[in-house]
């Protein structure tokens, strides 16, 4: 939403009618004239009206004379005012205020004030009226920041300029080097600019919700397959007694086993039952007989990999062997003319045996070299796949193990039976108890599908949020901002692109500063010298950022105000202070008036090209004779005894 200022309102004591500043939108506005005028505290009083507690407007008059102070913005069709009383007493801060909002607001009487909000509904309603929607920050993972919701109270960064921030080296933005404000500015610029997508909260509470459903889903796998394995065991170990007791002579495979036991479970008195046999001795043997197998496959692992450590040292001497064969250059790149010399490289009338034996010496030592490396990798190859073979007969050891151990406690047991019926019936017995258990799990790819469903939801999901793509985005945009930047720079005609035509000016958002990138190397704005330049930076950059908010209907308010820029072509402070505004005074002390009418220029310039989405409102003591600059001035010149911020006749006579 196009948010811009209408007027500033100022209610003096025992003043019915407020002073009234207006402000015109989709224009550049200026108010001139002399120090000590009140033209500084018009960027802290708009900060103090839109929601911000603190009042920083300065000492004196102000806080003697105004009771109120207020703000009437324009939002697209309707208007707003905010108007708030000044702190009381000796306090700093104060967040009551008087809130409006109406396609033309009426500007109350003072005596009809009566505060009706406070600085977070303000904040609130203000974040809503310019489109700001729910976001939070992305925060790389490494940091430990954590994530907040972008306001209005984040765009204020790119409104306001004052006098020591506008030519500052080290500052590019406004309250930059407050606590935390940095931070703030690096996190929110992602989402003013677009780089964060409008509905990643959004996306993140889905996520959030499919991470929830998929964890539900696994456990719930994870339960089924542990029961599934659980019956699995509980089913071989039933077959293994049946065998123990001699209901069953043979085992039998895992696809089978389930269909054995329901004719087992069937199982009557009448049925013949053979002998028990030994199939505990069996068990025992296999398992000793894995045992020394997974030993025998260690120690083939420790003979393999100990003819690694041997080939690698064999390598190694190799290796230096070569290089002292190089150093000497007898061999290059495995070609060498033996008619030349090899220290030299001078054709010789004789040639050397000894060249040629260096070079012959180390083709075979390459050569050599080569078929140990093929060797050691057939070696470590070999071993992975031995250790693969060690890792199943562990395996093999522990089930054959186990099937010994149910083996010997079924058939200690089954000693205690006179009758081998009786033993074939107790086996019977458990495993159609079994069967009755297990019948109730169902064996199907449901539950498995429904999972690999909701995996993809979150792989999909989760690569959208990816602060890898905002870094890419961003990385876009910072390239849009330093085309218009260095367009402008040329036109400003800034020290390093007038002396590198080919300098590219860029934002380092990470950095919060300007960087030129020059054909020797990048310069940033507080290693380049003069205040011209470090105030150019600030004008290119703060106009490129809101040439692209207002390109892409960012929810950023439409206005920048600058206070004071033309202070850094003048002689000095003082100088620049002691002007009244007059058109003759600025062109006789300003040092270089033409880079003055430069920087008003590329203003009515940048406006009219984005007209009427931006409004500029420049603070200054200068005047220049351009008729843009005079149509563009609030008022008459401000001066001691004439126009001011707060009109002379509220200030008691002393």
């Amino acid at each position: 939403m196009n948010m811009q200022i209408r007027s500033l309102l100022l209610y003096g004591k025992g003043i019915e009618r407020p002073r009234v500043i207006p402000f015109e939108t989709g224009k550049v506005n200026i108010v001139t004239g002399e120090s000590g005028t009140g033209k500084s505290s018009i960027i802290h009083i708009i900060d103090y009206c839109l929601g911000r507690s603190t009042f920083n407007v300065f000492e004196g008059v102000n806080r003697d004379v105004v009771m109120w102070y207020g703000v009437v913005l324009q939002i697209e069709q309707q208007q707003a005012i905010i108007v708030k009383p000044a702190p009381e007493g000796l306090a700093t801060s104060q967040s009551r205020a008087y809130w409006d909002v109406a396609s033309t607001v009426t500007v109350p009487d003072h005596s009809q004030l009566v505060a009706n909000s406070n600085d977070t509904a303000v904040n609130e309603s203000l974040s809503r009226l310019v489109g700001i929607t729910e976001n939070q920050t992305v925060v790389a993972e490494h940091r430990t920041t954590q994530t907040f919701e972008a306001t209005f109270a984040h765009t204020k960064y790119y409104l306001f300029q004052d006098q020591g921030t506008v030519a500052n080296q080290k500052l590019l933005f406004w309250r930059q080097a407050d606590d935390y404000i940095s931070t703030h500015i690096k996190d929110t610029m992602k989402y003013f600019l677009g780089a964060i997508q409008e509905e990643r909260l959004r996306l993140e509470q889905e996520l959030r919700l499919e991470m929830r459903k998929l964890k539900t889903l696994q456990q719930k796998q994870r339960a089924v397959d542990s029961f599934v394995t659980q019956q699995q065991n509980a089913a071989r170990n039933l077959y293994a007694e049946a065998i123990a007791v001699g209901m069953v002579q043979n085992d039998v495979l895992d696809s089978e086993l389930l269909k054995q036991l329901q004719v087992l479970a069937r199982w009557s008195a009448q049925d013949v039952v053979g002998p028990e046999g030994t199939p505990l001795a069996e068990a025992q043997e296999g398992a000793r007989v894995l045992r020394q197998a997974a030993s025998e496959k260690r120690r083939q692992i420790t003979d393999a990999e100990n003819l690694i450590s041997t080939t690698n040292g064999y390598v190694d001497q190799a290796y230096e062997q070569a290089l002292r064969l190089n150093s000497v250059q007898a061999y290059s790149d495995g070609a060498v003319d033996a008619e030349h010399c090899p220290l030299c490289e001078q054709t010789m009338d004789q040639p050397t045996a000894g060249a040629q034996a260096l070079n012959n010496a180390m083709r075979r030592l390459n050569v050599s070299m080569a078929g140990v490396e093929q060797d050691r990798a057939r070696v470590e190859k070999f071993i992975t796949g031995l250790r693969d073979e060690l890792s199943l007969l562990n395996e093999q050891v522990r089930a054959s193990e186990e099937r010994a151990r149910v083996l010997l406690a079924a058939q200690t047991a089954a000693n205690g039976l006179h009758d081998s019926n009786v033993k074939a019936a107790r086996v019977a017995g458990r495993i159609s108890h079994y069967l009755d258990t297990v019948e109730e799990v169902a064996q199907d790819d449901t539950l498995e599908r429904q999972i690999k469903i909701a995996q993809l939801l979150v792989n999909d999901l989760a690569e959208k949020l990816e602060a890898e793509q905002v870094e890419d985005v961003m990385a876009s945009i910072i390239n849009v901002l330093g085309n218009e930047m260095t367009q402008w720079a040329r036109q400003l005609e800034l020290e390093h692109i007038r002396d590198f035509p080919e300098t590219r000016y860029r934002l380092n958002y990470r950095a919060l500063t300007v960087v030129a990138d020059t054909p020797e190397r990048p310069i940033t704005m507080e290693r380049m010298g003069s205040a011209a330049n470090w105030l150019g930076c600030h004008l290119i950059a703060l106009l490129a950022l809101h040439k692209y908010f207002i390109s892409k209907q960012r929810p950023v308010p439409n206005f920048l105000i600058l206070d004071q820029p033309s202070q850094v072509y003048f002689p000095s402070p003082q100088a620049y202070k002691e002007l009244s505004g007059k058109v003759e005074e600025t062109e006789v002390l300003s040092t270089d008036i033409q880079a003055v009418e430069r920087i008003f220029d590329l203003l009515f310039r940048v406006v009219q090209e984005l007209a009427p989405n931006l409004q500029i409102i420049v603070l200054e003591h200068a005047n220049l004779k351009d008729p843009r600059y005079q149509d563009a001035l609030v008022e008459e010149p401000w001066g001691k005894g004439g126009l001011a911020l707060i009109p002379y006749e509220w200030i008691p006579a002393k």
